[in-house]
């Protein structure tokens, strides 16, 4: 069982540092598409 806890704790460290990514490129996803948009 405790193996399982060590899997689990490395699993949310390795996607801690994938989900600050897709949040600041979201933001800059998002601003890209306004934009683009607003150029038409």
């Amino acid at each position: 069982m405790g193996s399982i806890s060590v899997v689990l704790a490395g699993v949310s460290l390795a996607l801690i540092p994938v989900v600050i990514l897709v949040f600041f490129a979201q933001r800059y996803l998002v601003e890209g598409i306004v934009m683009t948009g607003l150029k038409g």
